[in-house]
């Protein structure tokens, strides 16, 4: 749990407020970026567009099964309510 949170704030949160206040500029980054091998940085758009595409399809996968779930809800609901007129 420590861990976790220690991760949160170093990680996604302090980079974050660094960038906020003064961080570094796009030049810099840019920089950065292209002096590391071609591998780390394939994987490192692996790692960001399998995370972005997981998260998309996963939600598109929750909007269908509530909308399943809310038709049959009503198929139920027409059936029964009729049912014993």
């Amino acid at each position: 749990m420590i861990n976790l949170l220690l991760l949160n704030i170093l990680g996604l949160y302090g980079v974050t407020a660094a960038y906020a206040f003064g961080g570094p500029d796009c030049d810099t980054l840019v920089t950065a970026v292209s002096t590391l091998p071609p591998a780390l940085k394939l994987a490192g758009k692996f790692g960001i567009s399998y995370a972005f595409t997981y998260h998309v399809f996963n939600g598109i996968r929750h909007l269908v099964q509530i909308s399943i779930y809310k038709f049959i809800k009503r198929i139920y609901f027409f059936f029964f309510s009729n049912l014993f007129r």
